[in-house]
């Protein structure tokens, strides 16, 4: 029993040093790229946009949504806004024609989502010429070179790849109000790790990289060779990996900003947080068929996206690490082990150090690093939120996050 608790315990440690060496691995590359940035060319082509923004109940916001786009810097001929008004029970169609934009109505309460709403527009946008399907929340205010900085970076990267999605730099935006601080500085510079530590380095890389769902681009090329038919609750993570089966890569641009208005409180970000995790647990079921794929095709891109999203949650990570250093604890106590202890400790280091930089590094600015303080409460939260994704809570496909 003792050698098998030792076993356990090292094999436990090791696993939680080398995830903890590939994140931070990843957090250096993405500082390195984001410190050496080039600009891109200037773009005349001038690609045409079909900008779909998929809105349930979305009244109080679709109209900033739709002024912040048509205010882009950017050819308004060549940017047709639709609204695509799903399963609404308020005004949001009404609002959104005011504000300027077509709407499409979707009424089909047994089929809801967002998922399935855009796969029921896309076909038909399909039927008109257009360079670009770009997807924006109906609660999002885009940024003026959005759109021009996608063209130049599709532009640039025409000869080499032709056929490609782009993802854009989500952010959410600081609230006004008092609010809960700690929580919006945690979240925050989170998300914006996950845009310079994550997407950043791996489009880089040339891995297999995901969408957030929000400010992406498929170009006319991949929709026709990807159809999108994603339904889950993490509608773009999935169509991300069928991207990825068919070689399609996503493309993360750094400098073509969106953002979103940001929950105030913990409350309001509970049910979207318990959404994303649900989505996220889903996805690990298509672990075993990356690596099978992987295998088959003799790419290790693959099986490293397995990798990837086994550790998209961070709290999975957290959560390995102290498991092991609890174990490596009992086991040092007992039979006096020390290398599980150690690799353990220097797991949590490395955690560490990750965290500064988050706080530090991820963004344009560097955020308070008072917000540190508040990792464990952060952690709790998240960790409470994963638990309730696992028991089955959270798997409704579209309910308006209050904002």
């Amino acid at each position: 029993m003792a050698d098998g608790l030792s076993i356990a315990s090292l094999f436990l440690s090791a696993a939680a040093l080398a995830a903890s060496v590939y994140v931070l691995g990843f957090a250096i590359y993405g500082i390195r790229l984001r410190g050496k940035k080039s600009p891109l060319p200037a773009d005349s082509s001038c690609p045409s946009f079909f900008v779909l923004i998929p809105a349930h109940n979305e009244a109080a916001g679709i109209a900033a949504t739709i002024q912040s786009i048509r205010h882009a810097e950017y050819p308004s001929a060549k940017l047709r806004v639709i609204t695509l008004a799903d399963n609404c029970s308020d005004n949001t169609a009404e609002i959104a024609r005011a504000a300027g934009s077509e709407v499409w109505q979707r009424n089909d309460p047994s089929n809801p989502g967002k998922g399935q709403a855009l796969a029921w527009a896309l076909p038909q946008a399909a039927a008109d010429a257009f360079d670009f399907a770009a997807i924006i929340d109906a609660d999002t205010l885009v940024d003026r070179a959005f759109f021009s900085t996608i063209a130049a970076q599709a532009a640039a990267d025409q000869v080499a790849c032709p056929v490609a999605v782009y993802q854009g730099r989500y952010e959410f935006a600081a609230t006004q109000q008092g609010g809960n601080k700690w929580f919006e500085n945690f979240t925050l510079a989170s998300k914006s790790a996950e845009n310079s530590f994550i997407y950043l380095p791996r489009a880089a890389a040339g891995l297999v990289n995901l969408l957030q769902g929000n400010g992406f681009c498929i170009s006319s090329a991949a929709l026709q060779q990807v159809p999108f038919a994603a339904g889950s609750v993490v509608e773009d993570a999935e169509y991300a990996l069928m991207l990825a089966m068919a070689g399609v890569p996503v493309r993360f641009v750094d400098d073509a900003r969106i953002y979103a208005r940001m929950t105030e409180t913990v409350r309001d970000a509970a049910p979207q947080r318990l959404r994303w995790a649900s989505g996220i647990f889903r996805l690990f079921g298509e672990v075993p068929r990356l690596i099978a794929t992987g295998i088959r095709r003799r790419s290790w891109k693959m099986i490293e996206a397995a990798l990837m999203l086994l550790l998209m949650s961070r709290m999975i990570l957290v959560s390995l690490t102290f498991g092991a250093l609890a174990l490596a604890t009992v086991v040092l106590a007992m039979f006096g082990a020390r290398l599980a202890f150690g690799l353990a400790a220097v797991a949590i280091v490395l955690q560490l150090t990750y965290l500064v930089l988050m706080f530090r590094k991820s963004g344009d600015r560097p955020y308070s690093m008072a917000g540190l303080a508040w990792a464990p409460f952060y952690w709790l939260f998240i960790s409470f939120v994963q638990l309730a994704a696992l028991a089955g809570f959270g798997r409704k496909r579209w309910t308006r996050t209050v904002r």
